[in-house]
């Protein structure tokens, strides 16, 4: 089984990702892996993610 952290957007799809903010049109915000500024987010975009790799 793969960690959430080797497929982030598939994670972040079926709710594994603890990462996750919350679900944007775009994609996902997620908090940083690493904090170097308190609240770092990133947001990763799922408009060429295939759902058909989500296993």
């Amino acid at each position: 089984m793969k960690q959430w952290f080797e497929d982030r957007m598939g994670s972040a799809i079926n709710g594994s990702n603890p990462m996750v903010m919350t679900e944007l049109e775009g994609g996902y915000a997620v908090f940083g892996d690493v904090q170097c500024l308190p609240g770092y987010t990133v947001l990763i975009i799922g408009l060429m993610y295939n759902s058909a790799m989500i296993q």
